[in-house]
């Protein structure tokens, strides 16, 4: 097997953690994975807390103006649709933090260490 591997810690202390980097990098070296430091980790952390604050409330508004209106013919019978189409239903937010992930992540140092 060959492959990368970085491991991304952040938070207050963590007593076991350097434990847990030792074995994963020995594990992993072990399968021929090679195994990558990131530094700056969450450098980008407001950046895409933005992009996902923009994109989901640009998703929320087209999701409220797609339900004022009649459910387009095309789409009648589609499960996904019709789901989104009720004016109770839940925005899928996870579109929006999936949108703001391929925007702010290949550009972050840990993206690029990663791909080479």
């Amino acid at each position: 097997m060959s492959g990368k591997l970085g491991i991304l810690v952040g938070g207050g202390p963590a007593p076991g953690i350097n434990c847990v980097i030792g074995a994963a990098t020995i594990r992993a070296r072990l399968s021929d994975v090679d195994v990558v430091g990131i530094l700056d980790g969450f450098e980008h952390l407001m950046e895409y807390a933005l992009y996902a604050s923009i994109f989901g409330g640009v998703l929320t508004l087209a999701l409220l103006q797609y339900r004022a209106f009649p459910m387009p013919r095309i789409l009648l019978g589609r499960t996904w649709a019709e789901r989104l189409h009720q004016p109770k239903g839940a925005v899928p937010y996870g579109i929006a933090l999936a949108a703001a992930a391929m925007v702010v992540y290949p550009s972050t140092s840990w993206m690029q260490g990663i791909t080479g």
